[in-house]
């Protein structure tokens, strides 16, 4: 049952990325190559070691019936936190001195022509993908 924490790129923005960076790709909402063109890019920037790139289902509203095989539904996250065990986790971002913070991390996505969510964090049970769903901050009772 992992929780990914990171930036969240969504399909629509996926495709305005490949077309925008990659006209010669053939691409539409139903087959959208970004994979190859992505990794490229991130290694040509040496930030393979700083992100984890991976598909996540965007979560959507409670009572909205998916798709299993629907790929409409399936974003990028550039994770920069992973928790692979558990129940949801608020991970929120980390500031560390003399490294590629989590805020700074987002925003070289963004000077890399990447649409990206803001921090977001993601909880994807294993056994059923499609029911994930955003992990907010919890509310501390300090009373």
């Amino acid at each position: 049952m992992p929780t990914y924490a990171g930036y969240m790129m969504r399909p629509k923005d996926q495709l305005a990325w490949l077309r925008r960076e990659h006209p010669e790709i053939e691409a539409d909402e139903h087959n959208i190559p970004i994979n190859g063109p992505l990794y490229a890019r991130l290694r040509k920037f040496g930030l393979l070691d700083v992100f984890t790139v991976l598909p996540v289902m965007i979560p959507q509203k409670p009572g909205t019936i998916l798709d299993h095989e629907c790929l409409e539904d399936m974003g990028i996250m550039f994770a920069r936190r992973i928790r692979l065990t558990g129940k949801p986790a608020w991970l929120p971002p980390r500031e560390i001195p003399g490294s590629v913070s989590d805020t700074k991390a987002g925003i070289i996505l963004k000077r890399l022509g990447f649409n990206v969510s803001s921090w977001a964090i993601v909880y994807q049970p294993m056994d059923d993908p499609v029911s994930s769903h955003y992990v907010s901050c919890p509310i501390r009772s300090d009373a």
